[in-house]
């Protein structure tokens, strides 16, 4: 497992449009080097499937074209199901240039030889949906406490269920403030305890809610 990105200076001028972010998954704060790596950032820290992650881990190095090259993957991903993987990210315009070709070359023998996967990912895996990114950026700032998080699973478990049920109408139901459960519900979709449709719909008091029946048992 990777647990420390390799690069040294931070305030290098490498990349563009940099974030620098608080990471729950991994607790740490994260560094980030273009807006589609926040957008990559935002996906995988809000995955349930993803249990851990790692930007910038490691640096590669093979021979290319008879010369000795480095690269460096955006990212280590470590799935809940024991794969690892090491992701490039990449505006599809540049997936063909000559730099690309040398990075995805490099990279992948690597994955091959040590038992890895390889994940190009694109802006047209990441920002397809305006609605569902807007709702991470939203979630990325709440801050969690497990105190109230776990207050918040024993007052609203009783009331969430495989059926959807907007937060309105939990609202009304319970007799809570709806600026009051809001949070409540913000901090446990982020912790991923409940599912919602933020994929469809700005998050609000219309936002939907369910467990599974997995979930539930």
């Amino acid at each position: 497992m990777f647990t420390k990105p390799v690069f040294i200076n931070k305030n290098n001028k490498f990349g563009n449009n940099r974030w620098i972010v608080h990471s729950n998954k991994i607790n740490r704060t994260v560094y980030l080097f273009s807006d589609l790596e926040y957008a990559n950032w935002l996906v995988v820290e809000n995955d349930p499937s993803i249990k851990y992650f790692c930007e910038q881990p490691i640096i590669i190095e093979s021979i290319f074209e008879d010369k000795i090259k480095k690269s460096i993957p955006d990212m280590y991903i470590q799935y809940v199901n024991g794969v690892e993987a090491m992701r490039e990210i990449k505006y599809s315009v540049d997936i063909s240039s000559e730099r690309a070709k040398q990075q995805s070359f490099i990279q992948k023998s690597w994955c091959n030889k040590n038992n890895y996967k390889y994940e190009l990912v694109t802006e047209e895996h990441l920002i397809t949906n305006p609605v569902y990114l807007s709702n991470l950026k939203l979630l990325s700032k709440v801050e969690i406490d497990i105190g109230l998080v776990n207050k918040f699973k024993e007052t609203l478990d009783k009331y969430i269920n495989s059926k959807p049920n907007t937060v309105l109408e939990l609202s009304k139901e319970m007799n809570i403030e709806i600026e009051v459960i809001l949070q409540q519900i913000f901090c446990l979709i982020k912790v991923n305890y409940i599912n919602s449709n933020i994929d469809e719909l700005f998050l609000g008091p219309l936002t939907e809610v369910w467990r599974d029946e997995a979930q539930i048992s």
